[in-house]
């Protein structure tokens, strides 16, 4: 079965590629990595699977979700979200403070 039949598995497969290559620079972990290609070759079987049985809706849904994911890896190994981390790291303080259950 070619699992890279249609754009929308070629898509993915770039992004999922991407986010691989950044699991293994960033976090240096294996386990992850090959979690992560497991997962991406399931989806990519779901996705081709989604579209050769006439299925296009799921098929964008199910290549959206982790698309977004990969975005928000990617995002986070460009250290975007360190201002939105303090705040919620300051957050978590003031939850504590204000915290009366026993």
């Amino acid at each position: 079965m070619n699992l890279l039949k249609s754009s929308y598995s070629k898509i993915f497969l770039f992004f999922a590629i991407l986010s691989l290559i950044i699991t293994l620079l960033k976090y240096k972990s294996f386990v992850s990595l090959f979690s992560q290609i497991l997962i991406y070759y399931f989806i990519l079987k779901q996705l081709n699977c989604n579209l050769y049985g006439n299925c296009h809706f799921a098929a964008l849904i199910t290549i959206i979700v982790p698309i977004i994911t990969i975005i928000i890896v990617i995002l986070d190994y460009l250290q975007k979200f360190e201002n939105l981390k303090l705040k919620i790291k300051k957050l978590e303080k003031v939850i504590k403070v204000y915290d009366y259950s026993i």
